[in-house]
Formats: structure tokens, sequence, C-alpha cells
């Protein structure tokens, strides 16, 4: 909600909420010694490339009208608080 709350663009939002769950550096490491390396880097760029591709996606389909839900909603929790 913080980014909503700064304004920053629903697809840079949609990125870190990939990038957040998929590119974890334990799993890397995990992957690295029990995969090989070439399997746990080919995985991450793929994963970096998808990330990128799927917000993007997302943001062509998120209607104004759902994006401006989400803003009003986070600014509803800001005067909350």
């Amino acid at each position: 909600m913080v980014f909503i709350k700064k304004g920053v663009s629903t697809t840079n939002i949609f990125i870190f909420i990939g990038a957040w769950s998929t590119t974890k550096i334990p799993m890397v490491l995990f992957e690295i010694t029990q995969l090989g390396s070439k399997f746990a880097f080919v995985r991450f760029g793929l994963n970096l490339i998808a990330i990128i591709v799927l917000a993007v996606l997302m943001e062509k389909t998120t209607t104004k009208k759902d994006a401006e839900t989400m803003y009003d909603l986070a600014s509803q929790q800001t005067d909350k608080n």
C-alpha cells in the first residue's frame, strides 16, 4: 500500500509483487547447491522476464476503474492511520 500511496504506477507495483514472491536469495542458493548454478540462473533470469511480461499484461488488462479503486482504498487506509 505504501507504493500506491506514493503514486507508483501499477506496472511497478505488479513487478515488485512478482519479484518479491519468486526471487528469494535462499531459494537461489538452494537451487545452486542442489540443482546446479546453470539451472538456478536460467530459472532466475526466466522468472525476471516472466515477471515483467506479466506485469505489463496486468497493467494493460486493469481497467481505469480498478486502478482508481486501488488508489482510493490506499488513501482511505492512510486516513484511518
